[in-house]
Order: C-alpha cells, then structure tokens, then sequence
C-alpha cells in the first residue's frame, strides 16, 4: 500500500439531501468487521455505479452506492444536449436479515 501526506478538501460539507449526514453518524462508534466492494449490475437505462458495503460487528451493513451520470456523456453526436457531470453518494443500512433499515 501506498501512502501520501494530505487530506481530503472538501467544497462543502452541507450534505444534498440533508438526510444523508443522519444515515452517515449512525456508523459513529460502530466497528468495521469487513468491506465488500463491486461494480452493480443495474439495468441498461440506469448509470453505471459502484458501491461499498461496510460490515459492522452488531451484524448491520452500511452500503454506500457511488453513481454518476458519466454515461450521459455519450450524448455529445446526438440532438440531446448532455447534462454536466455530476457523481453521488447514496447511503443505505441493511439489517442482518438483509433488509433495508431507515435511521432517524
């Protein structure tokens, strides 16, 4: 592994939506177990994506999908103009029976 001196700068630290920063704090205090990441297989008319899915030791699971809108891009010969660049972080908790949990 590799390593260098730094620190993320962020533009903002104003989440969109603000729901988002509640499911983040819930992972405070929790201790990581083990990590999966993959690339999703979404269907054909969603954008790509990849995710990261936290295993925690209380048996929950915290996915975090990371999407774009990269493939819009390929718009540029058609007569759709693309819309701008643009990447999000979708945040999901996942109980141990695999369903889907709503903190807050």
């Amino acid at each position: 592994m590799s390593r260098s001196k730094g620190r993320v700068k962020f533009k903002t630290n104003v989440p969109r939506p603000a729901e988002k920063l509640a499911k983040l704090e819930v992972a405070i205090g929790k201790t990581i177990q083990s990590v999966e990441w993959g690339e999703d297989d979404n269907p054909p008319s969603i954008h790509e994506s990849e995710s990261i899915i936290l295993h925690f030791t209380d048996e929950t699971s915290m996915e975090i999908i990371i999407g774009s809108n990269v493939v819009n891009i390929g718009l540029q010969g058609s007569k759709k103009e693309p819309c701008p660049l643009s990447t999000d972080l979708m945040v999901s908790w996942i109980d141990k029976d695999g369903y889907l949990i709503h903190p807050g």
